[in-house]
């Protein structure tokens, strides 16, 4: 009832929760009901009723209220009647991003009563946080006991921690039977960390048995080049591990026993790494065998891999086979092979071939590539073809990568293309980058426009990068118009955008303002960013609040914004 002054409820007849819903389901100011009852088709509807909030108050209320913290009273009622876990989940995630430790905990601990034993784990970290270790190793332990792997996980560390190997791998072992091997994988680390390679080799061979080799490949790449580490090699590649065979294949190399390591390349092949044919028929290649070559590619490529002929071309094309490698490349591009793509415009630019570099560049571009074309068009500049650039440029924009955007939005406003240059900002915008209209922005203001600046400013807010209206703000400033200054600031804190925030709070932290930029770093609460908490912990450190800091840190805040007793 936070939301009702104390003179508002007593006025409140004993009927009014049953007259309030009455009314809000009755159409208000011609549009629709502000709330709608949830009633079931078929079935008879009993207990208490549902509703659901209509859609224009739910927008309005995203936009107008997202900065506005709930009191007490509602985390409290949320916690007595939500019972859904994928409601009570979020909302302890909700007040964890906003500071709210304890309440956070309370929903954290609602959703295990509700079966999700996971939510224990996350009480746990709280508890721990707040120096109750005690407290949080009997958490995980409840969350061990529902079968919670990652409880279980923590609880191994933990015991290996405090020297209770055997606990460790107890809880490690129970962890694997549930489908989770992480906790034996970190033991056997954890344990060649310490100099006890045989645990090592013994827990990692554990988790391969239960169908995790990546343990072994660790604790093999830890011992270098050496015996242990091929014997660690060859067990997680006969485990089914193919990236293994391939490792094998180069500790032997170095170590100058590469015989028989082609063999080893066929076995990562055969297990599903094509990256070991690839290594073969660069071989086959650099002795002269072009055709088993090009056999052996072509399996590569029907194992998925699309680099393999790009690789062929530039071992041709060393070996000064000009033709056979122009044909690989050819071969290259039929298979999207990007990196081949960009060698092959390299190559044809210095044959002096423009034509023949801009066609290969275009099929990159449609491969998702647009570097060949940029370079390309950058070519074009240096020889005084502006239509051959501005060609090449516009079909980077058209094809949407938003660099082409930029750069089209540049080139129209050099060329007093004023309209232009703000169509192509603003298709930058819709792609996410907000750069050319700030640029566009700054122009305007530069040429006393400060109306036109306004308005891309605001609309750059409106599309979500709120930024803009801090940079505007901040040259109303430089200019010395500090109530303008100051509502361009305001109006882009009311955005709630993170990264607006934490620029804001900067700006007024290095002006020596620890007041001003220690209520914006509340404000960021408000609106759930989680390094708020962080944040408002370093500025009270600043001001001699260190003892506050600590427990903000450790209890977080209430709901009015000051430092949480011990819970």
């Amino acid at each position: 009832m936070d939301y009702l002054t104390d003179s508002e409820w007593n006025r409140l007849s004993s009927t009014w929760i049953t007259e309030a819903l009455d009314e809000c389901e009755e159409p208000c100011h011609g549009a629709l009901a502000p709330l709608e009852a949830i009633r079931p088709r078929r079935a008879p509807q009993h207990g208490t009723p549902h509703y659901k909030l209509a859609d224009y108050l739910q927008q309005h209320t995203a936009r107008t209220r997202r900065g506005v913290l709930p009191p007490d009273s509602f985390w409290d009622a949320a916690a007595e009647h939500v019972t859904a876990v994928d409601d009570l989940v979020p909302l302890a995630e909700a007040a964890l991003n906003r500071g709210f430790l304890r309440q956070a905990a309370t929903l954290y601990r609602r959703a295990a009563e509700e079966g999700h034993s996971a939510a224990l784990c996350e009480v746990a970290v709280l508890r721990r946080q707040a120096g109750d270790d005690a407290g949080a190793d009997e958490l995980y332990r409840q969350a061990a006991d529902a079968g919670d792997t990652i409880a279980l996980y923590q609880l191994s560390v933990l015991r290996e921690q405090s020297g209770d190997g055997a606990g460790a791998e107890e809880y490690a072992r129970k962890a694997a039977t549930l489908g989770s091997t992480a906790a034996l994988g970190v033991l056997a680390q954890m344990r060649e960390d310490t100099g006890r390679g045989e645990d090592a080799e013994r827990l990692a061979r554990e988790a391969a048995d239960a169908g995790d080799t990546r343990f072994l490949l660790h604790i093999a790449a830890r011992r270098g080049n050496t015996e242990s580490a091929e014997r660690l090699y060859l067990l997680a590649a006969e485990a089914g591990n193919a990236t293994a065979w391939l490792e094998l294949a180069a500790v032997r190399v170095l170590n100058g026993n590469g015989e028989g390591v082609d063999l080893l390349y066929q076995r990562a092949a055969g297990a599903g790494d094509p990256r070991g044919l690839r290594i073969l028929t660069v071989g086959l290649e650099r002795r002269g065998d072009g055709d088993d070559a090009e056999r052996l590619a072509r399996l590569a490529v029907e194992a998925g891999d699309r680099g393999v002929w790009g690789a062929l071309a530039q071992v041709r094309e060393r070996r000064g086979d000009g033709d056979g490698a122009e044909r690989l490349y050819e071969l290259a591009v039929d298979a999207r092979d990007i990196g081949a793509m960009r060698a092959f415009v390299g190559r044809r630019l210095r044959a002096g071939d423009l034509v023949g570099a801009e066609v290969i560049a275009r099929k990159a571009l449609e491969a998702g590539d647009p570097g060949s074309c940029l370079e390309l068009a950058k070519r074009w500049t240096m020889h005084g073809d502006r239509e051959g650039s501005d060609r090449l440029y516009r079909l980077v924009a058209e094809a949407g990568h938003v660099v082409g955007l930029r750069i089209m939005s540049e080139r129209c406003a050099r060329a007093g293309d004023s309209e232009g240059s703000e169509s192509f900002a603003r298709e930058a915008l819709e792609a996410g980058d907000p750069g050319p209209f700030r640029d566009l922005a700054k122009q305007l203001w530069c040429a006393g426009d400060g109306e036109g600046a306004e308005r891309l400013a605001h609309e750059a807010a409106f599309a979500g990068h709120p930024m803009v209206l801090v940079e505007l703000g901040q040259w109303h400033e430089e200019a010395g118009d500090l109530e303008q200054s100051k509502r361009f600031y305001q109006e882009a804190e009311a955005a709630g955008d993170r990264d607006v925030m934490l620029a804001l709070q900067r700006s007024r932290e290095a002006e020596g303002d620890l007041a001003g930029a220690e209520r914006l770093a509340r404000a960021s609460f408000a609106y759930g960013h989680p390094s708020a908490v962080q944040e408002l912990a370093r500025l009270r450190e600043l001001n001699g609040r260190r003892e506050d800091a600590e427990d903000l840190w450790r209890f977080g805040l209430n709901t009015d914004g000051t430092t949480a007793q011990p819970w």
